[in-house]
C-alpha cells in the first residue's frame, strides 16, 4: 500500500509519535514528516510517504489501525 525506501538522515530526526509496540514511527526531520519502521533485519530502517503533517500522520493512523492489538 505504500512505497517504502531505505532510510536516508536528511539532518535532525524528530520523533513525534509511536505505535505502541514501536513497529512504526511518525517522524519530523528537516522541514517534512514521515512514517518509520525498521526492515526485517532490525538493523536498518525504511521510510515512507514523506510530506506534510496531514499526508503523513493519515499514513501513521492506517498503518497502526492494523498493526497489532496493542496499538488498536
Amino acid at each position: 500500500m505504500y512505497g517504502w525506501k531505505p532510510y536516508v538522515s536528511h539532518g535532525r530526526l524528530r520523533v513525534v509519535e509511536a505505535s505502541s509496540c514501536e513497529t512504526y514511527v511518525l517522524c519530523y526531520e528537516e522541514g517534512t514528516f514521515f512514517v518509520r519502521r525498521r526492515t526485517t533485519g532490525q538493523e536498518s530502517y525504511e521510510e515512507a510517504v514523506r510530506g506534510t503533517f496531514a499526508l503523513a500522520s493519515a499514513a501513521w493512523i492506517s498503518l497502526t489501525a492494523t498493526c497489532c492489538p496493542s496499538c488498536r
